[in-house]
């Protein structure tokens, strides 16, 4: 909306001196700082024995975090702490697995910048701020002159000043996000909301806070989540959510035994009743009269594996690949999101905006520099197979495996849980997924290791829902 999401702030380079510092300063460094004990006495040694003079680098901080270790860091002689100006994010952690950080170049840096950086350079070295530091950080001017008429250029370039990335962004959203995600504890985690109108990114939030951009570059099976796909096909070609569906304890598919993940079972009901409560072995029954290729298509229609990755303007992003069947196996266990489907937890946001707004666009997250190749034209979707789909989706939280949010503040509530089994253990483990939408706003939350969908990644959405109204 125009407001600058990181922009220039104070920050204090804490170093030591060692030709100033005693062991015994650095000692009562560490504690100040958050280091373990010996560890910065280490570093002091090793300098001292090779006679380095030069500081050694020990954290840096923000004007509010510095101001209250000052008169600590001050009583230390031998410590330094020059102050300089650098981008920030609203905090320490904010959006920091997408925007990325920004500090002193690295050798591999200037090795792979081919002579735009020299050392004591500073720069975006990871995230956002390090793909588009050449956007942000403009480029120097060259002036060469003979040293008896400096004011005579036998050589020019004028320096080409940074400009701003514009994003879409929401810093209140974000926030919202972060905070829903800091109530799942320290299992990695991830929530991707996106404006319903527009399909434009409104949060794409990580936990842990230091860790990859799993919302954007993730890699996951999708488990029952990709039942919105595979429904959206098979109410195309003639099913109803009246149409009679057995949900039996297990079904054989050439051999391979499929069952249900909570072992539940019904005689024949609705299919909206197998859609509720997630019913695998339905789906199964059903994947027989599918073609090869229609969960692939749906998904696709939907946006999960239509290619906007190559359109976000950051680099490896992951729009889903839910590959054509080769097998009935395969077929089968794609109906229900395991086999070689694969998500990120932006694809499946995109699926249910899809939905909720009835024709697919591509996301978009960078508004200026222009991203090549985006087509954001509104692609139509079948307008009677997506109310049925809406209502499906809105008996999952009244009356299905959903119903954490029944409740949930600000309206109502469409969603789908789902359970994604993963790795070689026996039992397997499980990813944990909840996606829906509420009034404008879509999302899909991740945790990679929990027991349900339901039990686990629907209260974290509950509870964004809820900061969002607050």
């Amino acid at each position: 909306d125009g407001a600058p999401i990181v922009a220039e702030g104070n920050v204090y380079d804490v170093a030591i001196d060692p030709g100033r510092a005693s062991a015994k300063t650095v000692a009562a460094l560490e504690p100040i700082v958050g280091d373990p004990a010996g560890f910065l006495g280490a570093k002091y040694s090793a300098a001292k024995a090779s006679g380095s003079k030069a500081a050694i680098p020990v954290i840096t901080y923000r004007e509010t975090d510095f101001r209250t270790r000052e008169a600590e860091l001050a009583a230390l002689i031998g410590v330094v702490y020059p102050r300089r100006v650098q981008p920030l994010a609203p905090s320490r952690a904010f959006a920091l697995p997408l925007l990325g950080s920004y500090g002193p170049v690295t050798a591999q840096t200037i090795t792979n910048g081919k002579g735009r950086y020299v050392a004591g350079d500073y720069a975006g070295l990871s995230g956002l701020q390090g793909q588009y530091d050449a956007v942000l950080g403009g480029t120097p001017g060259i002036k060469v002159t003979v040293s008896d008429k400096p004011d005579t250029a036998l050589f020019e370039t004028a320096a080409t000043p940074g400009a701003p990335i514009t994003m879409t962004l929401d810093p209140t959203i974000q926030t919202a996000a972060e905070s829903a995600l800091a109530t799942g504890g320290t299992v990695p985690s991830s929530l991707v909301a996106i404006d319903v109108a527009t399909g434009d990114l409104l949060a794409v939030a990580n936990s842990p806070s230091n860790g990859m951009n799993r919302a954007l570059q993730g890699q996951y099976q999708p488990g029952s989540t990709l039942k919105v796909a595979t429904t959206y096909s098979l109410l195309g070609k003639g099913l109803t959510p009246s149409t009679p569906v057995t949900c039996p304890p297990f079904v054989m598919v050439d051999g391979r035994k499929m069952t249900n993940y909570e072992n539940e079972t019904f005689a024949s009901a609705p299919f909206s009743k197998d859609f509720a409560l997630s019913c695998n072995t339905a789906f199964v029954q059903l994947a027989a009269t599918m073609g090869d290729a229609d969960v692939h298509d749906a998904a696709a229609a939907l946006g999960v594996g239509s290619g906007w990755g190559k359109h976000l303007g950051i680099d490896g992003t992951f729009s889903g690949s839910v590959p054509v069947a080769t097998s009935k196996t395969e077929k089968a266990a794609t109906a229900f999101g395991q086999a070689r489907t694969l998500v990120s937890p932006a694809s499946l946001a995109v699926m249910v905006a899809s939905v909720a707004r009835g024709t697919y666009i591509e996301p978009a997250l960078i508004r200026t520099p222009a991203v090549a190749g985006a087509d954001r034209a509104p692609k139509a979707l079948d307008a009677k197979v997506v109310v049925e789909l809406r209502g499906l989706m809105r008996l999952v939280v009244t009356q299905g495996t959903g119903t954490a949010l029944k409740s949930a503040a600000g309206g109502a509530v469409f969603g789908k849980t789902g359970t994604a089994e993963y790795g070689s253990a026996n039992p397997p483990k499980t990813r944990a997924w909840f996606v829906g939408w509420q009034g404008n706003v879509a999302f899909a939350v991740l945790v990679e290791d929990g027991q349900s969908g339901g039990t686990v990644a629907a209260p974290i959405a509950k509870t964004f829902l809820g900061k969002l109204q607050r």
